[in-house]
């Protein structure tokens, strides 16, 4: 790759996490602030959404190639010999960063995101799991321990004291998810600053 243009991808990519990092606050921020139940729930949504381009981007290569049509069909079995650890790729924007790969924005925001996107599938799991006689609350915006003598298990549910969001029955910080993006936006915002 020409070194003119690799800098020109690696400056633009620093800058889309950055602007990714803080549109994900944006979206944090405002879930207070909606009267109604379905807007906290639009807002995680677009918040995850946004946490989940971010951690796109950090995985993002320093020297990316352009895609033939017949890679195209092997993206699937490449991404899983790459997990298992059989085909290495070449460093990262992340890598450029110093961000872990083990980072909250990669394991818990964008796994969440992709549970939402794929809410059919995670709902019949979860529904074969628990059986139809199961008790539900959905699109509650209250603590869980505000109901009590129910075996109440959650589909959707934040609680406003602690910024945690249950979605079939598993809980994600909210608090703790923004504050590494806030820490990954520094971050990204002082590599922007080094290239002045």
């Amino acid at each position: 790759m020409d070194e003119q243009l690799k800098k020109k991808w690696l400056e633009m990519s620093v800058r889309e996490v950055s602007t990714q990092c803080k549109l994900a606050r944006t979206a944090f921020e405002a879930i207070p602030q909606l009267p109604g139940v379905e807007y906290p729930f639009i807002l995680i949504y677009s918040f995850l959404s946004h946490c989940a381009n971010a951690s796109k981007m950090l995985q993002a290569l320093h020297e990316p190639q352009p895609m033939l049509k017949y890679e195209f069909e092997w993206r699937a079995v490449y991404a899983r010999l790459r997990r298992w650890g059989l085909v290495r790729r070449g460093p990262t924007i992340g890598d450029l960063l110093e961000i872990r790969k083990s980072s909250a924005v990669h394991h818990r925001g964008r796994k969440f995101r992709n549970d939402l996107e794929h809410y059919d599938q995670r709902l019949f799991e979860w529904l074969s799991k628990h059986g139809p006689a199961v008790n539900i609350g959905d699109f509650n915006v209250m603590p869980k321990a505000a109901v009590r003598g129910l075996n109440l298990i959650y589909v959707r549910n934040l609680d406003p004291t602690t910024n945690t969001f249950t979605f079939v029955d598993k809980d994600l910080d909210l608090n703790a998810l923004v504050a590494e993006l806030d820490r990954i936006r520094g971050t990204a915002d002082r590599y922007i600053a080094s290239l002045r």
